[in-house]
């Protein structure tokens, strides 16, 4: 056997448990729709330039999303997870014959196609926010956001499962430099939008200003490429080995898991949008650019960090570093790494705090209106790392054909996550009530599952828009003629 029957299950609880932890990458689906207001701003400070309303409050906006390309589970889909015990649950290394399986058993196995690995977790609740226009150019607005994310890049693909354990003994394999980050955080965001006429159209400049409030934080950071050599008895051993890791400690001993305060920082969303009028009823095209989460959460509260360098030959014994069951054992383990590295339990120790970058990225976005109601958007999002410490945005390109209405709209994502597969997605608007995915296979097909996601949103905006003719937005040039949608400006 390859593994131990107790890391079996502990990979297949762990697999169950966070294919409950879901979460939806960008919501093309709703993020890019005029009328989705304040909540635009998550994909750019500037995002409701075009919106109609004078005034936008988001009750609760909930989005989940888990992508991987390490382990998959076939057959699976999102609306079987009420339904599935562990032991349905198949170890697929020691699966002869799928057919011999009793019904209803799924398959978990690993990802074999010689590309890095990489895992994504993100997941946010966006509690109360609005904007309101405080005159014909511009608005302010305020959003609450609680946050986690994780992710895991630049994992070599001489660590997959098969490609790691097929690997002989005494033979030397490169590690590539990586990265693992976790992190739970609030936001507390100001945001600010200004529009001025440019030839041809309207520019919106917008910035999200953000306090952040960190919870928990952990990450493992691995700063140069280094050869990796297996021996007999679970025995490893490198060369010019340096790992840099950190965590908090509150919720360790997951007993009482609470949320507390361990730290906190700042960050910043910036963007413009550029709208190409048609002096009519809405627009011809607009483009936007935006920077988002710049910026990092310093943990200085039950943290603690760890730096582990070693230039000489490094020989480890893993078999010491099972059976973590609390702090305890957890510290004992990080000492033990430290003595096996350093010749010491206690020099790895190198502060009692740390700081984690947040999923930085840029981000394009396109729009064309085909007519009044039909339009289509391309949007692009590439993380962009500001250090090795933190959590990693994945890479994104979507291609969103909706229709919009006052009351319903609907939407068609089809989009690429890390320039693998495609999926294709759905999303609806009724009223003030928004729901959507952007994986429509894994949430309603049976196949191979290496992640799903799924959201929703439910808002309160101005009933009555008084649509007479004109352009949406509320800066409008009355001198030149534009008519305008007939609404006021909001009056405090």
């Amino acid at each position: 056997m390859r593994q131990s029957s107790s890391f079996k299950l502990f990979l297949l609880m762990a697999t169950f448990i966070t294919s409950l932890s879901l979460s939806a990458q960008e919501q093309l689906g709703f993020h890019t729709d005029n009328y989705s207001g304040i909540n635009s701003v998550l994909l750019n400070p500037a995002g409701h330039a075009n919106t109609p309303f004078n005034w936008d409050i988001n009750l609760v906006e909930g989005a989940f999303f888990i992508e991987n390309n390490y382990f998959d589970l076939t057959p699976f889909r999102l609306l079987d997870v009420n339904d599935v015990t562990i032991d349905d649950f198949q170890y697929g290394p020691e699966v002869k014959d799928p057919a011999e399986l009793p019904p209803g058993a799924i398959i978990q196995d690993f990802v074999d196609d010689g590309r890095k690995r990489y895992a994504n977790i993100a997941g946010h609740v966006m509690g109360p926010s609005f904007f309101v226009r405080i005159n014909e150019s511009s608005t302010i607005g305020l959003t609450t956001n609680f946050r986690v994310a994780g992710s895991g890049a630049g994992i070599t693909d001489n660590l997959s499962y098969y490609t790691y354990f097929d690997q002989p003994l005494f033979e030397g394999f490169q590690v590539d430099k990586f990265s693992l980050g976790f992190m739970s955080w609030g936001e507390i965001g100001l945001n600010y939008m200004h529009q001025v006429e440019v030839n041809g159209g309207d520019l919106a400049v917008g910035a999200t200003l953000k306090y952040l409030n960190g919870y928990e934080g952990a990450f493992l950071y691995s700063d140069r490429d280094f050869l990796l050599t297996k021996l007999p008895g679970d025995t490893l051993s490198g060369n010019s080995v340096s790992f840099n890791y950190g965590y908090t400690s509150s919720n360790l001993d997951m007993e009482t898991v609470s949320l507390q305060k361990n730290g906190s920082g700042v960050g910043i969303d910036l963007g413009f949008v550029y709208t190409a009028k048609d002096y009519g009823d809405g627009y011809l095209w607009k483009i936007g650019v935006s920077l988002l989460d710049v910026g990092k959460v310093t943990f200085n509260q039950n943290a603690k960090e760890h730096l582990t360098t070693s230039d000489d030959l490094v020989v480890l014994a893993t078999e010491g570093f099972q059976n973590i069951e609390n702090l305890e054992d957890f510290e004992s383990k990080l000492g033990l790494f430290s003595d096996q590295v350093l010749g010491d339990s206690s020099l790895s120790y190198l502060d009692g705090e740390f700081s984690m970058w947040l999923p930085s990225a840029i981000s394009v976005q396109a729009d064309y209106q085909f007519t009044q109601n039909v339009f289509v958007n391309a949007t692009f999002v590439q993380g962009i790392p500001l250090g090795g410490v933190g959590v990693r945005r994945g890479s994104l390109l979507g291609i969103t054909p909706r229709f919009e209405h006052r009351w319903f709209g609907a939407a068609l994502p089809l989009s690429i996550y890390n320039w693998q597969d495609a999926r294709l997605g759905l999303a609806a608007r009724v009223a003030f009530f928004s729901v959507g995915t952007s994986n429509l296979g894994s949430v309603f097909g049976r196949n191979t599952f290496t992640g799903t996601d799924i959201y929703f949103a439910v808002k309160l905006n101005p009933f009555d828009l008084n649509l007479g003719g004109g352009s949406r937005g509320g800066n409008k040039n009355r001198k030149r003629g534009r008519s305008t949608r007939g609404v006021k400006c909001y009056e405090f």
